[in-house]
């Protein structure tokens, strides 16, 4: 989605967690290059769903690039706030919304349980294949940022 990446196994079950819980908007945040967001932006698009990303920078810079950009072209709606205080702007946001929609908040990086649920099926489908061509693995390494792959 939008260019793929690491979050699309997450948003598969925070998406689906979000539609069946009636949602019609989504609100996250990240930083305004944040794959994570356009990600999120682009899953949102592809289901119907309204986007609200809270960008932790103080300031709307002056022209839209690359991720940001991306956002724009998605039909995301964006929200500033300082890096600080983006979980308390997604709740606003999202209290905001309940005006009159459904809001589903998405923690920075897609990292909760439900989010998680990704890689759980991402390291099944590893095993699945390792098994299938007979290769043995001693150690795993991964990098993560967010913690949503702990």
């Amino acid at each position: 989605m939008a260019g793929g990446g690491n979050k699309t196994r997450k948003l598969e079950f925070l998406i689906g967690d979000a539609l069946a819980k009636g949602a019609d908007c989504i609100v996250t945040a990240g930083a305004i290059q944040s794959n994570h967001c356009r990600q999120t932006a682009a899953a949102s698009a592809k289901f119907g769903l309204e986007c609200h990303l809270v960008f932790g920078a103080g300031s709307i810079p002056d022209a839209p690039v690359a991720n940001f950009f991306v956002d724009h072209l998605l039909g995301a709606k964006f929200h500033w706030t300082e890096r600080s205080l983006r979980n308390q702007k997604m709740e606003s946001v999202a209290e905001e919304l309940r005006a009159g929609k459904a809001p589903y908040i998405i923690p920075v990086g897609d990292s909760n349980h439900v989010g998680a649920l990704g890689y759980v099926q991402a390291f099944s489908e590893m095993k699945t294949q390792l098994d299938e061509m007979k290769l043995p693995i001693d150690h795993l390494v991964y990098a993560t940022s967010s913690g949503g792959t702990n």
